[in-house]
């Protein structure tokens, strides 16, 4: 979901569509991926 979002441009609304999943579920997978990156750029 981050990959589509960031990097493919894809809409949240998009993203839960091509991966047939719950548009909560995107949006707490992309902020999930997001702070798991900044918690490794801390390191």
């Amino acid at each position: 979901a981050f990959i589509l979002n960031k990097i493919e441009g894809l809409s949240y609304n998009e993203i839960a569509e091509v991966m047939n999943i719950n548009l909560n579920l995107v949006k707490s997978l992309i902020h999930r991926a997001t702070l798991k990156i900044l918690e490794v750029e801390d390191e």
